[in-house]
């Protein structure tokens, strides 16, 4: 990623409960997110006790916080309050080095 880049650290438990429902949310937000401007890449994990971490890249804070905004985004997220986490950490940090192999 390159320098001066931001990323959101999104680190959820799921209530596996509701996984149907949440898969769908998941599927259109990733489909939304990348429409957005400043969208730079994202990745997911989920282990199977619902443990999960989700890094999004942007260019500026300020598309982080556009997106925050969106509608449908707001929307997902409080659905994933009140239905889908049990516990979530949003963090953003400013990418200073950017180092890879090969």
């Amino acid at each position: 990623m390159k320098p001066n880049a931001f990323v959101v650290i999104f680190k959820t438990v799921l209530n596996l409960e509701n996984q149907e429902t949440y898969n769908a949310y998941v599927a259109q937000m990733n489909t939304l997110v990348k429409k957005q401007e400043g969208y730079l890449s994202h990745l997911s994990f989920r282990n199977e006790d619902g443990l999960g971490l989700t890094l999004s890249y942007w260019e500026n804070e300020k598309a982080i916080a556009h997106w925050k905004k969106h509608a449908a985004h707001q929307k997902a997220q409080q659905e994933g309050k009140e239905k889908f986490y049990i516990n979530y950490t949003l963090e953003i940090a400013q990418i200073k080095r950017s180092y890879s192999f090969p």
